[in-house]
């Protein structure tokens, strides 16, 4: 199985929609389930779409991660897109309400998708798991120059005592919504996965 995040692209008036597909055929005939594309491809035809492979991964939680990346809130505001909700797959609007009625569903999906629940659930896409995130435990903690000299170290690389303090002012500010650990990535000029890694060694 091949787990692929493409892109289809209106070729009239160059609108796209980005999203998640498995296929065990690379190039097969799927454009995408969006409800704004499906309007579209309905308006103008399928001849004037065109799907583009993005990525292709050995996992599904891999692609998925990538999805969220890429559809982000700023970019389900754009009116240059058919996307409508974040991180692609209906939002995970569907996933949460079977969360919320179907315990035996629950343990199966966070049992085959451990890492990537986990990290949907930190970024409040997902209700309903009980892990042991600290969102908020330092907020409004005023840490020791000890304490921030080991967070830099932990974090990989030499991150001035300034940098550090604001930082941290701008976690402890920013609304912890969808989008945000993607808004703190390009304040601060640095990966997600750094903004995460900063973060966990708080």
């Amino acid at each position: 199985m091949k787990y692929i995040i493409y892109k289809t692209t209106n070729i009239i008036n160059s609108k796209f929609y980005i999203g998640y597909h498995e296929s065990e055929i690379l190039e097969d005939s799927y454009l995408g389930s969006g409800k704004l594309l499906k309007k579209a491809i309905s308006k103008y035809g399928k001849q004037n779409f065109k799907k583009e492979i993005l990525y292709v991964f050995p996992t599904k939680e891999e692609a998925l991660l990538k999805e969220l990346e890429l559809v982000s809130e700023d970019f389900v505001k754009s009116d240059k897109n058919y996307n409508l909700k974040v991180g692609g797959e209906g939002g995970w609007d569907h996933i949460n309400e079977r969360l919320k009625s179907d315990p035996d569903y629950k343990k199966e999906f966070y049992k085959n998708h451990g890492h990537v629940i986990k990290i949907l659930y930190k970024e409040g896409k997902l209700i309903g798991w009980s892990g042991n995130f600290k969102q908020n435990n330092f907020k409004g903690k005023n840490h020791s120059d000890k304490s921030r000299k080991l967070i830099s170290e932990n974090n990989g690389n030499k991150i001035s005592d300034e940098t550090i303090k604001e930082r941290i002012k701008d976690y402890n500010k920013i609304e912890k919504s969808w989008g945000w650990i993607s808004s703190l990535s390009k304040k601060w000029g640095i990966s997600h996965t750094q903004v995460k890694r900063f973060i966990k060694n708080i």
